[in-house]
């Protein structure tokens, strides 16, 4: 990440996305957090790392996929903005123990468990495990946001912003690792319908 590149981006951005749409964020008090911090979103468009981007005053680091970076030009300018490649055909492992270091460096991380965009605004689609296990490696607090639909252009779009959670609170004791991590991976997803039902 180039931290002077994505402040200027940031900058330049934020006038320009607010004007086309209408952008409108829902419990940024509880972006006030400090050191590592794995923020996950349902994700709908391209449009969701901006959003979010733009409503975190931290520097976040992010997860595209690989094929994204083949233009050099481009794959460097997603490195300064904090974007580091999987590949999902192998397993994502590489990403997975990048995702957990800098979570480890004490940095906040964002993640979009569904794996790719989802084309149905109604549902949220099913969470990949990884954002569990890189949570409870990790000791990481969650951090929910849901986008309330597809973005669209000169009309009000909402994000909402959760409360941070340790991840040890929707831990059980006495169950097996691997029954842990699919009890927690259903409970964020249930936060994320929690959130998607007050609307």
């Amino acid at each position: 990440m180039n931290k002077g590149f994505y402040r200027f981006a940031r900058a330049l951005a934020r006038p320009v996305i607010y004007l086309l749409y209408w952008y409108k964020f829902e419990g940024r008090e509880n972006l006030g957090y400090d050191g590592k911090m794995l923020i996950y979103s349902n994700h709908l468009s391209f449009m969701d790392v901006i959003f979010i981007g733009l409503a975190d005053r931290h520097f976040l680091s992010f997860m595209a996929k690989k094929e994204l970076f083949r233009n050099k030009l481009f794959g460097k300018i997603l490195e300064w903005l904090g974007a580091f490649p999987v590949d999902r055909d192998a397993g994502g492992l590489a990403a997975m123990n990048k995702a957990c270091n800098i979570l480890n460096d004490g940095h906040p991380l964002m993640i979009f468990p569904e794996g790719t965009r989802n084309l149905k605004d109604e549902e949220i689609g099913e969470f990949h495990p990884g954002v569990t296990m890189m949570a409870i490696r990790t000791d990481s607090p969650v951090l929910p946001i849901l986008i309330t639909h597809r973005p669209r252009k000169f009309r009000r779009n909402i994000v909402k912003i959760g409360k941070p959670i340790p991840i040890k609170d929707l831990m059980e004791e006495g169950v097996s690792r691997t029954q842990n991590n699919r009890i927690v991976t259903a409970k964020l997803k249930d936060i994320l319908n929690g959130m998607k039902e007050q609307e």
